[in-house]
């Protein structure tokens, strides 16, 4: 399937709140972690060469024994990979990049199936998060085959009938498996436990520490976003933002120079902005075995409109949990956020296994970090936040996009924490699809409807207004 001319303009293609280890908090830097040495800990190794280059397709674990799974996908692999599925189902996917390369001069490749996808997938934003590709890919290629077949799947306990995988297809997704590419392919070469992207541009030497030549590099994409950006004043002074975002270079959540300044950054902005049939968001990160739903900054309620991030009375005093700021949300979207990733949860936990996670739902802001203050939780802005923040910044006709976190999978052994074993990284794919297969589901119970979209008082002026002009514009050419 060709995506259609009209995603392709607006998207500007050309054709064709991971966990954070206890040493990069409160300032910490990547020198503790830098160079760690895996020998001790049998992780999964990376994939040398490019098994579906040749148009061999991957088979996930809902497919059937055939699936062998031994190497994690390298970056290669995960272009790849959707190369092949797009060719062999060509009147259901296609793939493109974005026009802007990255600063190694690599492609951010997406992909779609339908023309007016209501959920949005991406994973790989910090390099270090072994698996969230995979994931994603191996997952989409097990719906397409089924819905081709005419099957079913089933994932451990967990069974999804032809009928289901039949309306989940007909969801419509669109998918960014790999946001941060620049970043993987360090990180697979040198099994460093590397977070960050790899922009050169603040590197800088320090003579009392000759690490930071190599730590500058780099920014933590998932605090790139724009909104909160500046957190001096969006959030108050005894916040945890200050200890899980950074102005520093070389500190492994640094936020960058400039919101929003980052290629991997663009890419995800340019479909959140772009697609107007987007009702769904889910952002895929390790590992810590939690489905976050609602903001990443603060808690949320649904009773005061006016405390909001676009209310300037409530600057300095955000980020901090069961204070007398609490961020809105209007009810109908906390409580389906909350009803999906319960589902999802149960969905996970039933998939089961050997070596498999055991899930629960909680509000993102109150990720529990046993080395941060769970008074103030683990505030944080980041993708799915931003995602949200488009429609609560009261832009006229602007879709209503429920954002959800997952932190998949759960610590390993090995000096990174997050590169998996062979069995967890199995267990991470059979829970993780049928994760995605909830979210898809959950927006297929109500696709016949138009998403939300703002439109506060002033929305219809501004249309009339927009009407007159171009009534107006009109009769100027005619004269």
């Amino acid at each position: 399937m060709r995506l259609s001319s009209s995603t392709l303009a607006t998207l500007g293609l050309a054709v064709v709140n991971g966990c954070l280890l206890p040493e990069e908090l409160d300032g910490g830097k990547v020198a503790a972690i830098h160079r760690r040495h895996v020998e001790d800990f049998p992780i999964m190794p990376i994939g040398e060469g490019d098994r579906f280059k040749d148009g061999e397709l991957p088979i996930g674990v809902g497919q059937s024994s055939r699936a062998d799974f031994t190497h994690i996908l390298n970056v290669a692999e995960v272009g790849s990979a959707l190369t092949s599925l797009a060719d062999a189902y060509h009147h259901r996917v296609g793939i493109t990049t974005f026009s802007q390369r990255t600063v190694e001069n690599r492609t951010i490749v997406v992909a779609q199936i339908g023309r007016k996808p209501r959920v949005f997938f991406t994973s790989g934003l910090h390099a270090r998060e072994r698996g969230g590709p995979d994931n994603i890919i191996y997952f989409i290629a097990d719906l397409l085959w089924a819905n081709a077949s005419g099957r079913g799947l089933a994932y451990g306990d967990r069974h999804y009938s032809p009928r289901q995988v039949k309306a989940a297809l007909g969801v419509g997704v669109i998918f960014i498996p790999l946001v941060n590419p620049d970043g993987v392919a360090f990180d697979q070469k040198t099994n460093s436990c590397w977070r960050k992207n790899r922009n050169p541009a603040r590197q800088y030497n320090d003579p009392a520490d000759p690490s930071v030549w190599s730590q500058s590099i780099g920014v933590d994409i998932n605090r790139n976003f724009p909104t909160l950006f500046d957190i001096r004043r969006f959030f108050s002074p005894s916040s945890n933002v200050f200890a899980t975002t950074s102005e520093k270079p070389e500190e492994d959540v640094y936020r960058g120079p400039a919101p929003e300044s980052e290629t991997e950054t663009k890419s995800v902005m340019r479909v959140l902005r772009t697609v107007k049939s987007l009702s769904w968001y889910l952002d895929l990160h390790s590992t810590a075995g939690h489905l976050l739903y609602s903001w990443g900054h603060d808690d949320a309620q649904s009773t005061d409109a006016r405390q909001s991030f676009t209310n300037r009375t409530y600057d300095g005093q955000r980020g901090v949990l069961a204070d007398d700021y609490a961020e809105f949300m209007e009810a109908d979207q906390l409580a389906a956020q909350q009803d999906l990733t319960t589902r999802m949860a149960k969905a996970m936990n039933d998939a089961g296994g050997a070596s498999a996670t055991n899930y629960s739902a909680s509000e993102s802001a109150k990720l529990p970090l046993p080395h941060l203050d769970p008074k103030k939780g683990y505030p944080a802005w980041g993708s799915t936040d931003e995602a949200m923040s488009l429609y609560y910044g009261r832009r006229c006709g602007v879709n209503r996009i429920s954002g959800i976190t997952v932190e998949f999978g759960t610590p390993s052994k090995a000096k990174c924490i997050f590169y998996p074993d062979t069995a967890s990284y199995i267990a991470n794919l059979r829970q993780m699809a049928v994760g995605l297969m909830e979210v898809l589901l959950m927006a297929a119970a109500d696709r016949h409807g138009n998403p939300k979209v703002w439109s506060g008082p002033n929305c219809a002026r501004r249309q009339q207004y927009a009407v007159r002009q171009a009534e107006r514009i009109e009769g100027l050419d005619n004269n």
